[in-house]
């Protein structure tokens, strides 16, 4: 058999939404009639919003009462230019302007078409989204006509059940596997802050000024994206990710840059980002390249002498301890949080012997590598999750999950 299709117009009632005027204390304070916006749309099944109207707010402004039971979508939102968000909404609630909502008419469970909206997410943005524009947005007229398949309302309920029980076991597995990937980044925290805390307690403790041949910034020089040929790549406090550097996304100066050869790493150098947001600032890696590379202003390259391993500087300072010393001296200000080189020189380092630097470096690096490869399991793990989901959403909407013919 052969399933019908329909516009999304014809699903039902659709409601959009509004504001009331913020001016109004009467519209808002003391409100208990839910106004669902986009920020409320985190989950499959909406939960709660988090601002409530008055009921005179309902009674003297455009909001409409959408009924329990609706599937609300976001039209007007920057994360529409990498996803739908869609939610059932069990409860009545109004809608902000940047959302509309359908109460499906008799024959339409609501689940079906949240479920179908998800489904077909990716050819409703490509069609129905808006270029162009300042924030994303979705061309409503056109979204309205988009059609999707509809079997009879019981066949909806079917297939929404085997869609939903095959969901919930897969949801399952991806959270044992987000957990196994928390717990191995656990072990490297762990990790750190053990080794750290046994030096600090037996080692003396000197400061990485102390211990450095060098300390500076790197280049204010505006970078350009497209290299030449013999041009020199820059890294940036994008480049350092958990302690290491990542080589992507370079930017590059022309090999004859005046400030060339004293900006350019040597192996061994440790940068610092002294300039990030509270949660960032103060990451570190060591270069150990032998790409003649060079390094941006927002960091500060340190050339340590001989007494110290650049590695076991880079634990130190990436440990919990590290980080709390960081947080401790940044100076905090809109948007972000700064440690500059005096501070960065004034940074207390254990300094056992460069030996025992070097064993503390290979035990740490065994259980990050062990960990690494964890994660990388995990993540392949989650890949092939993401790739069965849709597969199972795609055979709920074709038939298949009941063995029927897929709808014409």
């Amino acid at each position: 058999m052969t399933w019908d299709t329909f516009p999304l117009a014809d699903l039902g009632t659709w409601y959009g939404g509004a504001t009331p005027s913020k001016t109004r204390g009467d519209f808002w304070v003391g409100g208990t009639v839910p106004w669902l916006s986009p920020k409320d749309m985190g989950y499959d099944v909406v939960q709660r919003t988090q601002n409530s109207i008055t009921d005179l707010a309902v009674e003297s402004s455009s909001v409409k009462l959408v009924p329990a039971g609706s599937v609300a979508v976001v039209v007007r939102s920057g994360i529409l230019e990498r996803t739908l968000p869609v939610g059932l909404v069990p409860f009545a609630t109004t809608l902000n302007q940047d959302m509309k909502a359908l109460h499906p008419r008799e024959g339409i469970d609501p689940r079906w078409v949240a479920w179908g909206l998800r489904t077909f997410e990716h050819d409703l943005l490509r069609q129905t989204r808006k270029d162009g524009t300042t924030v994303a947005s979705i061309e409503w007229p056109r979204f309205q006509q988009f059609e999707l398949p509809v079997p009879p309302l019981d066949k909806q309920r079917r297939i929404i059940e085997l869609l939903e029980d095959h969901l919930s076991r897969l949801d399952a597995a991806r959270e044992s596997v987000n957990t196994s990937i928390r717990r191995s980044s656990a072990m490297v925290t762990s990790s750190l802050s053990a080794i750290v805390a046994a030096e600090s307690a037996v080692s003396p403790v000197s400061t990485v000024g102390a211990e450095a041949e060098r300390v500076e910034y790197g280049s204010s020089a505006r970078c350009h994206a497209s290299p030449r040929d013999g041009d020199i790549p820059v890294l940036r406090m994008g480049n350092l990710k958990n302690g290491k550097i990542d080589p992507q996304e370079l930017k590059f100066l022309p090999r004859d840059h005046p400030e060339f050869p004293k900006l350019l790493l040597a192996r061994g150098d440790l940068l610092f980002n002294r300039t990030n947001s509270a949660e960032l600032v103060g990451k570190s890696a060591v270069f150990d390249s032998a790409t003649v590379t060079s390094f941006a202003s927002y960091l500060i390259r340190v050339r340590f002498s001989a007494t110290v391993d650049p590695r076991w500087a880079n634990i130190v300072i990436n440990s919990p301890q590290g980080r709390a010393h960081i947080a401790s001296v940044a100076t905090q200000q809109v948007g972000q949080a700064n440690v500059n080189g005096t501070k960065l020189k004034a940074f207390p380092l254990p300094l056992p012997s460069l030996t025992r630097q070097r064993k503390l470096v290979a035990v740490h690096e065994r259980i990050a590598d062990d960990a690494g490869r964890l994660s990388t399991v995990a993540e392949g793990s989650l890949s092939r999750s993401a790739v069965l989901r849709r597969s199972l959403l795609a055979a709920a909407f074709s038939g298949h999950l009941l063995a029927e013919t897929a709808p014409a």
